[in-house]
């Protein structure tokens, strides 16, 4: 460190400046004070530069910004560059935990002083190099520590542009699978879709090469009478052809801020949209067609922002664009509050255990519990009242592994059932253990405290946190029972929409963060009765119907449902009398509707009212699983597992995997359940969750460790793959129904199997009497590989169809007759249309 004479030139205009004579190069440090208190900024890092022997050509590079930084903010240094320098010589990079915008301009003096400007979006040590002439000047590369919070990050990922329509028709994805045959040979298990107008569809096509792609599609374990289908790219996807205009500069906080992508000439791939900055960023798209979309983004707060743009994985002309976010502060308060949870302790068998939870609104004289061993024992629980909303669960460990407890209220879940209880040893841990349940975590009061319950038994130890901001500032609370569950609760002074956040270990649980609507207190609303509302014994697509009284009550009525999809419809209501309103509504799905009353925002008593809609003969909780699939994998391995629903009553088995990467899912029937398969692309953690009834069953959510090496790298988003299936009923030695046909007793006959004329139909008849059952597939396409204009295949009478088609292309077509997995004698027929 050098020490050097100070000289202080002071301007009209009531700036500083400080001219000295370096004697050598090297680091200096320069503290300035006025009236004995230091400067802001101050001490300034000065690095004196020689550029040649002589020492006669000096460059100087000081500033905050040589050293330090915040995460998210304009950060800036300058360089005093000698009169023979040239500025094209200089090179200014910075290397770090994130990408770092930086923008050099001259300043207006006779000094030639450059104001270098940079913002860094993530916290950590970054890497600043100053070169002259390709040649690092002393000091460099400058070591800056970059402090803040860290980047948010809020993205959205378009699979329209990357959708292929195969021009099957599916009922649903049940036994069917794809595979994609490449140029080059190779071979990859396809993601499928249902498209809006009932056709089988590529989710994700993003061809990388030029040439002929077959889609090879089986259902049943057998060749789908289309397959293969043959896909002609002559022109891969290209980033630099997308074209993106809008708002990529500036934009105004808390308000929607448009950008236009075309990607009409880019060919097929899918496009990827990401934000970082000091806050988070909300999305929302509108699509004219799959290759122009209009896409709107609104920035919580005002601050720099950084926005990638990825076509077919590569980055568009432009990417990455820094967003400066103007518009005024949105004023949210708020508060945060931490919790650390130990390691629960390990239950053993026959020892007396209980949990601990708030279940607002309810009583033990409606309710039920029984605990479920993996060996299949039951037995009932105690259950006692407690205090503000608290209800006791005791109970007696069964057996060693995965006891489930059911809470119900006249039949049915309440929200947080099935809980998983393990006795023994816990055989993982982690995030996606820690459950969070409660009605107040989608609807709050203000002025009172509004409890939910967050299930950490499972989870291992680690350092639980609630965040909350809002209009008001929050009050929070969290207590940890020791049984499993924390027990949290919100007080607001002010209605609105709130943020809630819930992490362990820094890492967001499941369905955090979440957005919660507070409405002031309506006293009136206690006035409000329902009346002749059946909880059970509703069919689909017949009316449900009930009264609802406002016994003079003032204020704005509304009723809403909330199907077992999570579809909120409407609910007719008809005005019988004075206060007295009838209600109707038409369930479209079997499983459990909420019917919400609200009065001027506020919940009547009672709602959301429960509604059961066909048999009570569905259990999550008996659902079973088994397979490595729910453990382990490997990139571009087959991975595989079973659901087992042998007793469990039929409904919607839904099963979604969470991880860097959407993976192709799929279903099989198998005697005592599904079978489900998947191919992860890319390495890392993928989380599986089953639900059942749109319940989870034990066990739920799975953890699995992908390892391997990806042939690209992937983006660090969370990606969501989900297939849906309607189940049968299975009992205990039940097998799957299976035709038994014999396709070489089937007879084609007909002037169609040979030839046909372009918009004329040709006709065909099937006889298949003598060949058993089966099932009978048709299938024609022309010599381009497209499907000809119409295929009916219509039976007349036992036994016999009679089949016609219209073909639009002149040309060789093909087609294949199959009775069940095999083709009938003489198929495929090769048609000649004239």
């Amino acid at each position: 460190m050098h020490t050097l004479p100070e000289c202080l030139l002071v301007k009209a205009d009531g700036s500083v400046t400080l001219k000295q004579l370096a004697n050598e190069g090297g680091s200096y440090e320069m503290t300035m004070s006025l009236n004995d208190c230091q400067v802001e900024g101050s001490p300034i890092k000065v690095n004196v530069c020689p550029l040649d022997e002589d020492q006669k050509e000096i460059l100087t590079v000081f500033g905050q910004g040589v050293s330090s930084a915040l995460c998210g903010k304009t950060q800036e240094f300058f360089i005093t560059l000698p009169f023979s320098c040239s500025p094209d010589q200089l090179n200014i990079n910075m290397d770090g935990p994130s990408a770092v915008d930086i923008r050099a301009r001259a300043l207006e003096t006779q000094d030639r002083v450059l104001r270098v400007e940079y913002v860094a979006f993530c916290p950590g040590e970054y890497s600043l190099c100053v070169t002259y002439k390709k040649e690092h000047v002393l000091g460099s590369p400058f070591t800056v520590k970059v402090a803040g919070e860290g980047r948010k990050k809020s993205y959205l990922t378009i699979h329209a542009s990357s959708e292929y329509d195969l021009n099957v028709e599916a009922k649903d994805l049940k036994d069917i699978s794809a595979v994609l045959t490449s140029p080059d040979n190779s071979n990859e298990q396809c993601q499928l879709t249902i498209l809006e107008n009932g056709n089988l569809a590529l989710a994700t096509f993003q061809p990388k090469a030029i040439g002929t792609y077959q889609v090879h599609v089986q259902q049943n374990s057998a060749p789908h009478p289309s397959s293969p289908i043959s896909i002609k790219i002559s022109e891969v996807g290209h980033a630099n052809k997308v074209k993106v205009q809008g708002r990529l500069r500036q934009g105004q906080a808390g308000v929607w801020n448009d950008i236009k992508i075309d990607c009409s000439n880019a060919g097929y791939g899918e496009l990827y949209l990401s934000i970082e900055g000091s806050h988070c960023t909300e999305f929302r798209s509108k699509s004219d067609s799959p290759k122009n979309h209009l896409i709107e983004y609104k920035p919580h707060e005002p601050g720099a922002y950084q926005m990638y743009i990825l076509f077919n994985d590569e980055p568009v002309p432009g990417t990455p664009f820094l967003l400066e976010i103007g518009g005024q502060s949105s004023g949210k308060l708020r508060t945060v509050i931490q919790k650390h949870v130990s390691m629960s302790d390990v239950v053993q068998t026959g020892h007396d255990a209980s949990l601990m939870l708030a279940l607002p609104g309810l009583n033990s004289l409606e309710m039920e519990a029984n605990i479920q061993s993996p060996g299949g024992l039951n037995e009932l629980c105690e259950i006692r009242d407690h205090p503000n909303s608290m209800h006791e669960i005791k109970f007696k460990c069964l057996e060693v592994g995965l006891n489930v407890i059911n809470i119900k209220k006249h039949g049915i879940h309440v929200p947080g059932s099935p809980v998983q209880y393990t006795v023994g040893k816990l055989p993982t841990l982690g995030l996606h253990k820690v459950h969070c349940s409660g009605l107040t975590l989608q609807r709050g009061v203000t002025q009172k405290r509004n409890y939910f319950n967050i299930y950490v038994h499972e989870a291992g130890p680690g350092l639980l946190s609630v965040a909350m901001d809002g209009p008001s500032k929050p009050e929070l609370n969290l207590t940890n029972t020791g049984s499993g569950f924390v027990i949290g609760w919100y007080s607001v002074s002010k209605p609105g929409e709130y943020g809630l956040g819930i992490k362990f270990d820094n890492f967001h649980v499941c369905s955090s963060p979440m957005k919660i609507v507070v409405d002031d207190e309506c006293k009136e609303a206690k006035l409000v009765t329902v009346h002749a509302m059946r909880d059970r014994g509703v069919e689909v697509e017949r009316a449900a119907t009930f009264e609802v009284h406002t016994n003079g009550a003032p204020g704005s009525l509304i009723i809403k449902t909330l199907s077992p999809s999570g579809i909120r419809g409407d609910v007719l209501m008809q005005s019988a009398e004075k206060d007295i309103y009838s209600c109707s509504f038409v369930p479209k799905e079997n499983g459990v509707y909420y019917v919400e009353i609200t009065l001027n925002g506020t919940h009547v008593t009672g709602s959301p009212f429960a509604v059961l809609v066909g048999k009570l003969g569905a259990e999550p909780s008996l659902v079973t699983t088994r397979g490595k699939g729910l453990e382990k994998g490997e990139v571009g391995k087959q991975c595989n597992f079973d659901v087992v629903t042998v007793n469990c009553g039929s409904g919607k088995l839904l099963v979604s995997i969470e991880g860097p990467a959407k993976v192709p899912i799929n279903c099989t029937e198998i005697e005592d359940g599904y079978e489900y398969s998947y191919t992860p692309r890319y390495q890392g953690n993928y989380v599986i969750s089953i639900k059942f009834c749109h319940v989870s069953i034990p066990g739920s959510p799975f953890l699995v460790n992908v390892t391997g090496h990806a042939r690209s790298k992937k983006p660090d988003t969370v990606e969501i793959s989900n297939i849906v299936i309607d189940t049968v009923e299975k009992k205990p030695g039940s097998k799957s129904r299976a035709f038994q046909g014999d396709a070489s007793k089937v007879i084609a006959e007909g002037v169609g199997l040979k030839k046909g004329f372009v918009g004329r139909t040709a006709n065909f008849k099937l006889d298949v009497k003598e060949a058993g059952q089966g099932l009978l597939g048709v299938s024609i396409m022309s010599s381009s590989g497209k499907p000809v204009r119409e295929l009916n295949v219509k039976k007349q009478k036992p036994g016999l169809f009679q089949g016609t088609f219209v073909a639009d292309e002149k040309g060789d077509h093909v087609m294949n007759v199959r009775w069940g997995k095999e083709d009938i004698p003489g198929s495929p027929f090769y048609i000649i249309v004239a």
